[in-house]
């Protein structure tokens, strides 16, 4: 995807969450779109966005913890890990990245 095509979508989504502001589905790509991007403050303003109403959203405190240890803030990751955890207690993905950053960090 190029440029021009990432801010067309990025635009599209926009626009649809003016419309429905608590479509969580699109807060997830919207984000995902901005991490792929290397976007991660963007990538983490949106699912703040999307857990400020949707506060037991699992892949929205995951997204973040990922984008967050792309940011090399492991604390908030693993903070987000942890929440995730709370949530679904048998999560492996974010069990074995939290056992990774905590064992690194």
């Amino acid at each position: 995807m190029d440029q021009e095509e990432f801010n067309r979508e990025v635009e599209k989504l926009r626009k649809h969450l003016e419309v429905y502001p608590e479509d969580e589905e699109s807060y997830l790509i919207l984000g995902k779109f901005y991490f792929l991007n290397k976007k991660y403050d963007e990538a983490i303003e949106t699912y703040r966005k999307l857990l400020s109403f949707s506060d037991d959203n699992v892949s929205a405190y995951y997204n973040l913890a990922v984008a967050s240890e792309a940011m090399k803030d492991y604390e908030e990751a693993k903070k987000n890990y942890r929440k995730v955890l709370e949530i679904d207690k048998d999560n492996k993905e974010a069990q074995e990245a939290l056992n990774r950053i905590t064992t690194f960090q």
